[in-house]
């Protein structure tokens, strides 16, 4: 029996996990008179520490509305929607001990929207039962697993009824509960995941029309796939590839052709320095060869032409001993090798670079993001770079790349924020700041990604002419389908094939669709994700990352 509803039909497909410590959320906007224009922020109170907000239509008034778990007072608030905007003041409703996260679902076929929320503290999920003014019953609770963290709406025995899958970090393992229709639960089955489980997501992975769980586990680095039976059970997990290799470090791999023949080549950063795979042209790669970079962490590589030699470069940021505080420039021989140019400061931990035209002098400049500012390098056409200044960023910066997303033909930064450590937890977000063509922003924007944003790759992924971005997440990589205005719609997940810790965009096998190539922290590997070039990507293709050193000046 299959129950469905106009009402349900308004809802926001994902749940967006926030902190009260993350980026606010700008209101969205259509149809736009000036791209570059944004309204002022707006604000609205809940409960004690907000920590997920998910949208539904609660009363029946055509206008959307949010319910928001409170962790540190045990609610969750529900706030009904004027339709301009702007909501009017909470309701609170009492669940179970520190919710952490909440979902909507229509679970006794009514027609009205109901709430279901993971309370980490007790370990159970209230279900509350909505009205159609807005208001719900008191809550019915049902047991699952230790520490739930996530929840998740699906029919998994196909029977037309919403059931419940819960992500339990303390039990390492996925609660299933089946609904009856009536509001009500069967107990929980509870199946096997990795290490410390932090969220859960829904899909049908193998194509068989039965949906599946995929399981970000935080403490193992790995997503783990559960493939549906069709009668609520699942099979045993299947894990990201674990392949032997060097370790993959954070923030890590970018595109260009780096020997001139055409194809797209791969430079990732490595525990020894910079692997770069040059490619074949089919999606496949070449064995790595290593440009050795001096001892201690190395945080990020980006690609361009520093020197107007027509031949790309590198440049690598470093938080630690290998370069301290500064950005080393590698220049490109034209044949897939490099040599050391030099290197320049930028203050302490710089976490990414990315690469942009930010004064119009035609000349690639540089920007990074540290914890708790942006800075700046402006290029000087020769290899060389001017000194660094500051930009406000929003949030707590971890990671800068450049696209003209408000289409005015001027470069613009996104930087994905980190706030440690309530991101490791929570949902938070990336900032857009749009250019003002002299090397000046604007205030930021700000879009949900998910938890532990730390890396962003820009790419259009569905072929609409508007620039897209691809976030490394905890829960794999979130794709963030671009409105053309500099905002962005809710993100779509898409399973890495390991653990992801940095993506960059190229056409890997030719066919006109950008792909994406991740490396993976653990195993060693990068996976290559052909795009369908509709923003949706197909299964991963996983290669090793051999050893190969080939000599640096900076090697020590």
């Amino acid at each position: 029996m299959t129950r469905t509803s106009g009402r349900l039909g308004r809802l926001v497909a994902a749940t967006l996990l926030v902190s009260s410590t993350c980026p606010t959320l700008a209101p969205a906007r259509t149809a736009p008179t000036r791209a570059a224009s944004f309204i002022a922020e707006r604000r609205f109170e809940a409960g004690a520490s907000p920590v997920s907000v998910a949208v539904g239509d609660f009363d029946g008034d055509g206008a959307l509305d949010l319910a928001v778990a409170n962790m540190q007072d045990n609610t969750v608030s529900v706030l009904l929607g004027r339709g301009d905007g702007t909501f009017e003041a909470p309701r609170n409703f009492a669940v179970g001990d520190s919710p952490v996260s909440v979902a909507v679902g229509d679970f006794n076929g009514d027609g009205v929207p109901d709430l279901a929320v993971a309370n980490a503290g007790s370990n159970d999920v209230s279900v509350l039962l909505g009205t159609e003014d807005g208001t719900f019953r008191t809550p019915l609770v049902f047991a699952v697993g230790s520490d739930p963290q996530s929840l998740a709406v699906g029919d998994f025995n196909r029977d037309g009824i919403p059931d419940l899958a819960v992500a339990n970090a303390g039990s390492n393992d996925v609660s299933v509960l089946v609904g009856n229709g009536d509001g009500t639960f069967q107990a929980a089955r509870n199946f096997g995941a990795g290490t410390n489980p932090r969220s859960v997501a829904v899909g049908d992975f193998n194509r068989d029309g039965v949906p599946d769980l995929a399981v970000a586990n935080f403490g193992s680095h790995a997503v783990s796939v559960l493939l549906g039976h069709g009668d609520g059970n699942f099979q045993t997990p299947r894990s990201s590839d674990t392949g032997t290799g060097f370790s993959v470090v954070e923030a890590s791999v970018a595109v260009g052709d780096f020997n001139g023949d055409g194809k797209p080549d791969l430079a990732v950063l490595v525990s020894t320095g910079v692997a770069v795979l040059l490619g074949n042209g089919d999606g496949t790669f070449q064995a790595a060869g290593n440009v050795l970079i001096g001892p201690g962490p190395k945080s990020a590589v980006a690609v361009g032409d520093f020197n107007s030699d027509g031949v790309l470069d590198l440049a690598v940021t470093s938080p630690g001993a290998a370069i301290p505080g500064n950005v080393a420039v590698l220049l490109g021989s034209g044949d897939g090798t490099f040599h050391w140019a030099g290197k320049f400061g930028v203050g302490d931990s710089p976490l990414s670079v990315a690469v942009g035209d930010f004064n119009g002098d035609g000349v690639p400049d540089l920007a990074m993001a540290s914890l708790g500012r942006v800075s700046e390098l402006m290029g000087n056409g020769d290899g060389t770079f001017q000194v660094a200044r500051t930009v406000a960023g929003g949030g707590q910066p971890y990671f800068v790349a450049v696209g003209d997303f408000n289409g005015d033909g001027v470069p613009d930064v996104v930087v994905a924020n980190l706030p440690i450590p309530l991101c490791i937890y929570y949902d938070c977000g990336v900032s857009v700041l749009l250019g003002n063509g002299d090397g000046t922003f604007q205030a930021p924007l700000f879009s949900v990604a998910g938890r532990e944003p730390s890396f962003v790759a820009v790419g259009d992924f569905n072929g609409d002419g508007r620039l897209d971005l691809a976030v490394v997440v905890a829960s794999g990589i979130a794709v963030l389908l671009g409105n053309g205005d500099g905002t962005f719609q809710a993100p779509l997940k898409v399973a890495p094939g390991g653990a992801p810790r940095s993506v960059a965009v190229g056409d890997f096998n030719g066919d006109g669709a950008p792909d994406l190539a991740v490396a993976n922290f653990g195993p060693g590997n990068v996976s290559v994700l052909l795009g369908n070039g509709d923003g949706t990507f197909r299964a991963p293709l996983n290669f090793l990352l051999g050893l190969l050193p080939w000599p640096s000046p900076w090697a020590t």
